[in-house]
């Protein structure tokens, strides 16, 4: 469960912002809706199901969903890295572009979350490609009626630690504290679980955050659970009742082990097959090399008078020159996550929710993760968007994040409970934003662009 993420020096975010899930109580009769109660016995409070980040084009959406993303790159393979040899941080240097001083400013993340019945705080500030500060803190539960303290586990400043407990001190004893490398992430390996059970736990924790953008395949998911494919398969017969279903499409490669991260063998290797090069995506399982893909199946009729089923044809939905509409790859790819993560919990961040998509599903994801039923294992949404009719869809004003960025390129963060004085619950969002109450940035006109056409 996420509680907030405070950062600075990020992208496009120069100054410390914070996103943040918590409810906030300033309404009574709309505290509970669309939140859930955390463990009493670790954190005061409510968290949200589902988080909004709405801003124009350019503003830092995407940069702000990615603050998460990137903090678990770092996490789960400083490690790694370091034992091929390259600085990762280096190699994905994320900080501000627009001032000379954001150089030599350090690049800081906090993140707060629960895991495993536990309370958490981690800590980071990178600066000069190096890990400048560390630190990890904990809340137990206790059987009292006060919140037990927090306990660091480990503090660390450059390449020393100043606070150490006796699992990070094991985790010590078998690896060197080095400038490129995070200690949290050594516990993303082989180790044994007893060895730093607090760190494993939030490598696990970091490891189901999942993020979801145009980029992402999500064809690993439906191979592992088909149950998933088929709930998908229902959900587009709503919208397209010529659909057949939904089928997964796998075939392993012959290709030897040493030669499977080779681009010219696994070309070679597709070529022995006769399968399509241009779609599906390669994976790489367990037991091998796979070529997958997830395909649309459609009914062929002999006369569209009669119901007679001649053949079946089927279009894939992993390739840019399918037969099937953007907006239907897009969803096929999207209910995969969105299927999984209510079904099992967790934590997922989707980019451009509306893109390509029919007004129905951005209000139907959002209202299934804010309904109690369907979305009994809390968890939680968080997403970018520019549809401004989500604005009045059902959303408590804490759940609405406005993106704005101002003349330097710096972006921030700001909530309708925290702007103008006329915002209230009776105001309708959606005609705020359009009349620039809430986006704080102007909104071009017709005749606007007539002045600019006009030279």
């Amino acid at each position: 469960m996420l509680i907030s993420i405070k950062f600075s020096n990020f992208r496009s975010y120069y100054n410390e912002q914070e996103f943040s899930m918590l409810a906030t109580p300033q309404e009574k009769e709309n505290y509970v809706k669309n939140s859930f109660e955390v463990n009493p016995a670790l954190y005061k409070g409510r968290l949200l199901k589902s988080s909004m980040i709405l801003g124009t084009n350019g503003s830092g959406k995407s940069n702000l969903l990615s603050v998460c993303k990137y903090l678990r790159y770092l996490v789960l393979f400083s490690s790694e890295a370091s034992r091929d040899k390259s600085n990762i941080f280096k190699d994905a240097n994320e900080q501000f572009a627009f001032f000379e001083s954001a150089v030599d400013t350090p690049t800081f993340f906090e993140v707060e979350f629960i895991a495993n019945n536990a309370y958490y705080i981690y800590t980071i500030k990178i600066k000069d490609c190096s890990v400048e500060y560390e630190c990890l803190r904990q809340r137990v539960e206790t059987t009292g009626k006060k919140l037990a303290k927090i306990k660091c586990l480990f503090e660390r400043i450059g390449n020393q630690f100043v606070v150490v407990s006796d699992e990070f001190q094991r985790l010590a004893d078998l690896f060197e504290i080095k400038p490129n490398v995070l200690v949290l992430s050594n516990c993303n390996s082989d180790i044994k679980d007893d060895v730093c059970p607090s760190g494993k736990t939030v490598i696990n924790w970091f490891k189901q955050l999942n993020y979801w953008n145009s980029r992402t395949s999500s064809i690993e998911i439906y191979d592992n659970n088909v149950d998933i494919l088929e709930k998908a398969t229902k959900i587009l017969q709503y919208s397209d009742k010529s659909i057949k279903s939904l089928q997964l499409k796998k075939t392993k490669l012959e290709i030897p082990v040493e030669s499977q991260k080779d681009p010219e063998s696994i070309f070679k290797a597709l070529q022995k097959t006769n399968l399509d090069i241009g779609s599906g995506v390669l994976a790489l399982l367990d037991d091998g090399l796979y070529k997958m893909d997830v395909v649309i199946e459609y009914n062929v009729y002999d006369d569209p008078l009669k119901t007679n089923i001649t053949d079946t044809v089927a279009f894939s939905v992993f390739d840019s020159t399918s037969k099937i509409s953007t907006g239907q790859a897009k969803l096929v790819k999207y209910l995969a996550y969105i299927i999984d993560v209510i079904q099992n919990g967790g934590i997922l961040f989707l980019d451009e929710l509306d893109s390509n998509l029919h007004h129905q599903f951005p209000k139907l994801i959002t209202d299934a993760f804010n309904d109690e039923t369907l979305n009994s294992k809390n968890a939680q949404l968080i997403f970018t968007t520019h549809s401004v009719n989500l604005l009045d869809n059902n959303f408590r004003r804490d759940q609405i994040n406005i993106i704005t960025k101002d003349r330097y390129g710096i972006s921030s963060i700001a909530h309708p409970t925290r702007a103008k004085g006329r915002v209230k619950n009776t105001n309708s969002l959606s005609k705020l934003w359009y009349e620039g109450e809430l986006n704080n940035s102007n909104i071009i006109t017709v005749e606007d662009l007539k002045i600019i056409m006009k030279g």
